[in-house]
């Protein structure tokens, strides 16, 4: 500072997240079904063709690559397998996608690595007016009434980070609690 030079940062942490990245990249694994016994080789075979449509269709190696990203960066990363409806047609696919990590609260009572002991979890969404009312239409009025007590009472801040809604965009967070 004192001989007018600028000051450099080197990133040392971003080439060893880009080698792992780039290591798992090249070594996926397929998911695969054994059979148990001779008679469930049928069985094995028709799971592991459903299971590979449904990857390939959620475009799972790109999404298993953001949540092992999220894992390296983050400490853990999070997957949500869903059912994707088509109303119209009454059909439905089974999908799989990242959810953020910043998004998922795990029961705070749960002691092991792998959450195998936790009863709930908590999954956190900013979602706007409009795709509530579309999604809960016989809660329109109440969703609304919501709304309009947001847009007149103070917001309310966690440090620089809204909890609950954002006046600017017009979105509330949501929040599922998932027993187990």
């Amino acid at each position: 500072k004192e001989q007018g030079r600028p000051c450099i940062t080197v990133n040392k942490i971003q080439p060893q997240i880009n080698v792992l990245s780039g290591y798992q990249r090249l070594n996926r694994y397929d998911i695969d079904f054994l059979p148990r016994h001779n008679n469930d080789q049928a069985k094995a075979k028709v799971r592991k063709g459903v299971t590979k449509t449904i990857l390939d269709e959620s475009d799972y190696s790109d999404e298993e690559s953001r949540v092992f990203l999220d894992g390296i960066v983050c400490g853990i990363g999070w997957m949500e397998t869903y059912i994707e409806w088509d109303y119209d047609t009454m059909d439905y696919q089974a999908k799989v996608r990242r959810i953020s990590p910043f998004s998922v609260y795990p029961d705070a009572e749960s002691r092991k690595a792998d959450f195998s002991d936790m009863k709930h979890i908590f999954i956190a969404d900013w979602v706007d007016k409009e795709e509530l009312v579309i999604n809960y239409p016989e809660h329109a009025d109440l969703i609304n009434a919501q709304f309009e007590m947001y847009d007149q009472d103070e917001e309310e801040y966690e440090g620089d980070e809204y909890l609950f809604y954002q006046r600017e965009t017009k979105k509330a967070r949501i929040i599922q609690k998932w027993y187990k």
